[in-house]
């Protein structure tokens, strides 16, 4: 069984197919590709809707109309997780026309009310469970609302799913919407968390949300791989804030996809395929930093901590990105403040469940 992971998807800005008419000729060279893999596994960042007023107060909204659903078929992409910060930016209801969607072109999806896929495929046996960690802020975690929710990163939670998972002999796949955007280095507790995972159990791990590549590693027979980075993705406008948007520079464009044969739940065979987006068009080409994302996770910790502070620091800076009083004056308004108190909440509960890995 020949399958390959991706980073983040949304068809936004130069993938959106109501504002260029050359998606499906930009993507074609690696559809080509992704059609050679038995399953296609990415993270829909967005959802899937036509209705045109954001539900919730954020920086950025996401979403992509009904038609790029076509797109998820055309570049062989049958699974895709949807726990993630932004499937619910235009509320319930765009979230169920997303469902909607995908049930009507036969799309697998996990990661929402704690939703296992469980997929079998020749004489292999797979788990896939998707979580959004509270370092992302979603909105709709479980704690906070009812059905449909988001699946929080709870660590005994997870770990009773791997358990249950390799009882019942299915190779388990985690899906992890983590970390910090921008910075190709992942949170020093994230690294020990993964890794005591894999002391105990077998499984492999995707990450994204950082929309940049990280490093991957292999302990024991668990493959890590942090953040694929971006796949399809681009540039989007603020609905909330005027002249606000999510600027992406070669770092961002900068990806990879993991590709692994699987024989009887064994992994027999795993590649990084590095890829680079240009101009909208997808092309397979080397990454000459990647080794550095990968060595520096054998880094002492505060070796790697002060290097990961330093690289946070310099995309700041290179971005002129700082939130001073004037910055907090301007957007002062009840969806912000709410917006503002939902962080606070997330960062609490996210620390308390990391401390023990700082």
């Amino acid at each position: 069984m020949k399958i390959a992971f991706l980073g983040d998807i949304a068809f936004v800005g130069r993938f959106d197919l109501q504002q260029n008419s050359h998606v499906y000729e930009n993507l074609k060279d690696i559809a080509e590709f992704l059609n050679t893999f038995d399953y296609v596994v990415a993270n829909l960042e967005s959802p899937i809707t036509d209705i045109s007023a954001a539900d919730s107060y954020k920086a950025i909204h996401l979403k992509t109309s009904s038609l790029s659903v076509d797109l998820l078929n055309y570049l062989n992409i049958k699974i895709v997780n949807l726990s993630n910060n932004h499937i619910f930016d235009y509320g319930v209801a765009g979230f169920e026309e997303t469902i909607c969607l995908l049930d009507k072109n036969k799309i697998e999806y996990f990661g929402i009310d704690d939703k296992e896929l469980i997929l079998e495929f020749e004489n292999n046996k797979i788990a896939f469970n998707g979580y959004c960690c509270y370092s992302a802020n979603g909105i709709r975690y479980k704690e906070e609302s009812k059905s449909p929710y988001i699946t929080p990163i709870n660590i005994e939670s997870v770990e009773d799913r791997l358990k249950a998972n390799q009882e019942n002999g299915y190779l388990s796949v985690l899906s992890f919407h983590w970390g910090i955007e921008n910075v190709n280095y992942p949170a020093y507790e994230h690294i020990q968390f993964a890794r005591s995972l894999a002391e105990k159990h077998k499984f492999i791990l995707y990450g994204h949300h950082p929309h940049v590549a990280q490093g991957v590693e292999k302990i024991n027979d668990s493959i890590i791989s942090y953040s694929l980075g971006n796949f399809v993705f681009d540039e989007v406008l603020s609905t909330s804030i005027k002249g606000l948007k999510n600027k992406m520079d070669d770092n961002n464009r900068t990806s990879f996809i993991l590709s692994l044969e699987i024989n009887d739940n064994k992994i027999e065979d795993l590649s990084l395929i590095h890829i680079f987006e240009e101009d909208g068009r997808i092309s397979i080409k080397g990454n000459p930093l990647f080794e550095t994302y990968c060595e520096t996770l054998y880094l002492s910790k505060d070796e790697y901590q002060n290097l990961r502070k330093e690289k946070l620091g310099e995309y700041l800076l290179n971005n002129n990105i700082k939130h001073d009083f004037s910055w907090f004056i301007k957007r002062l308004n009840r969806n912000f403040i709410e917006a503002y108190l939902r962080g606070r909440r997330n960062a609490s509960i996210y620390n308390k469940m990391f401390n023990k890995y700082k």
